[in-house]
C-alpha cells in the first residue's frame, strides 16, 4: 500500500512542478525569493508549492521560504 501512496505523491509533484523544468532552475543555483517567485509563474504554480517541493527534495532547509506558504483552512458549514 505504501509504494502506490510514494507513487501518487510523486506523481502528484512532478504535475504541478515538471522534473525538467526544475532541474532547468537548479542548474542556476539561484535560490532568491525573486527567483522562486518568477519560477513558479513559470510553471503555473504558487511559490509555496515550489518552496515545498524545494524543501521535500532537501535542497532547501525545512525553515527557508516559508514566507511564501499559505496557511489555508476550511470551515464546515456546521461550524457557523
Amino acid at each position: 500500500m505504501r509504494q502506490y501512496e510514494d507513487e501518487a505523491n510523486r506523481f502528484s509533484a512532478d504535475t504541478l512542478v515538471p522534473p525538467r523544468a526544475l532541474s532547468e532552475f537548479l542548474k542556476g543555483k539561484d535560490l532568491r525569493s525573486e527567483a522562486i517567485y518568477a519560477f513558479a509563474e513559470e510553471v503555473g504554480v504558487g511559490p509555496g508549492l515550489v518552496v515545498g517541493r524545494l524543501q521535500y527534495e532537501g535542497v532547501l532547509q525545512p525553515h527557508q521560504g516559508n514566507a511564501f506558504k499559505q496557511k489555508l483552512s476550511w470551515r464546515s458549514s456546521e461550524d457557523d
